[in-house]
Order: C-alpha cells, then structure tokens, then sequence
C-alpha cells in the first residue's frame, strides 16, 4: 500500500500459483485495512538506501562506522529534499498538484452540517486570463438547488473593489479536477500541506 507496512505485502503468484481477484479483496479486507488501527501511516513514502548489516559489536565501534552511519543519513535526507525540489518545479510547470492529490475523493454533501465553516479552495479566472486559488470560509448554503453557498474571503485574496462576502457556485464537476479550471474548488489544506512537507524535509 506504499507505506512501508511489511504485513500489507501480498504476492500475485506463489510457487506456480496465481491468486485471483477474489482471494486478493479478501485479503484487503481482513488484513490490510485492519492494519490501519495498528500501523502508523508516514508523512512520506518510506526510503530504503543501501545500508551495512547490523552486527553485534565487540568493543568499542570504529569511527569510520560511524561516519559511514551519518552519511547515510545526509544522503537520505538530500534525496529528500531533491525530491521535494522536483516536485515544485513540475508544479511550476503546471504538472501535478499536490493539494489536488491530498483531497478527499468526493465532495462533501451540500448542506449546513457538512459546508458550514468548510475551508474553501476557488479557482477564478481574471481578465488577464490567469487562473488563481483564493481561499475562504463558508458561512452557509444559500441554495441546494442552485448549489450556491456564501463565503468569508481571506483578506489577502481580495483586490479593489472585491466582496468581503459573496456567493459562490459549488458545482460537482467542478471538485477537484485534474485539470485547473475556472470554479473549481476543493478544501482548504494549505496549512496540512505545509506541516507534511515541513516534517518531509526534517532529516530523520
């Protein structure tokens, strides 16, 4: 499942034999989502490096051990963080988004229990046809029909003569797309995404 649990594993074939669908859903389902309630899910896929043997030492450990020990853990971090690097750059390129990437995989039901004080993700088209994210909160759903909604706008996202508070339309095509479009929306995770790639970049 990508994060490094070792009881997840499980085999297309074994010794000639190759397991059907239905053997691997059951696995799934017995043992793989269970996992979840003793397993920790990482903040980053796990990375396995070349590393020595562990041995047991006789005596006091020899210094070249231990520098090869935290060079290790340099190169594992530079990896890192070259992967984090190349990441940005092909969303600079408008290739992959990871906010787009972390969402729920279906909106959230159109009412007050589920959209009230919802973090609000909205991209807009302006008239020099760039397209950029603005972010509020959701006060209340206007109309269920019309799927409109009234928002709270971070103050950093208005221009000159912009609402504070206005209507928008939330429509179910426009969830998350993988293409940016203008009215797309999504939730708010920037501050989510800022702690994954914060503990990302720690060295570990």
């Amino acid at each position: 499942v990508g994060f490094g649990w070792a009881a997840a594993h499980h085999p297309w074939s074994n010794e000639g034999r190759n397991y059907n669908s239905a053997h691997l859903f059951r696995f799934l389902v017995d043992v793989v989502i269970p996992l979840a309630e003793s397993e920790s899910v990482p903040s980053s896929p796990p990375m396995r490096l070349p590393e020595r043997p562990t041995l047991a030492t006789i005596g006091t450990q020899a210094g070249d051990v231990k520098d090869r020990d935290t060079k290790r853990t340099t190169d594992n971090f530079a990896l890192r963080t070259k992967w984090i690097e190349e990441r940005e750059r092909l969303e600079s390129e408008g290739k992959g988004d990871v906010l787009m990437e972390i969402q729920r995989s279906t909106e959230p039901d159109f009412d007050d229990e589920h959209l009230a004080n919802f973090k609000l993700d909205m991209l807009f088209s302006y008239d020099n046809g760039v397209l950029e994210w603005c972010q509020g909160v959701v006060l209340k759903v206007v109309s269920k029909k019309r799927r409109t909604v009234r928002v709270r706008w971070n103050q950093d996202c208005l221009r000159d003569g912009d609402a504070e508070v206005s209507t928008a339309s939330l429509l179910p095509s426009k969830w998350n797309p993988n293409t940016h479009t203008n009215g797309a929306w999504r939730e708010d995770l920037r501050e989510e995404l800022e702690q994954l790639l914060a503990e990302e970049s720690s060295p570990s």
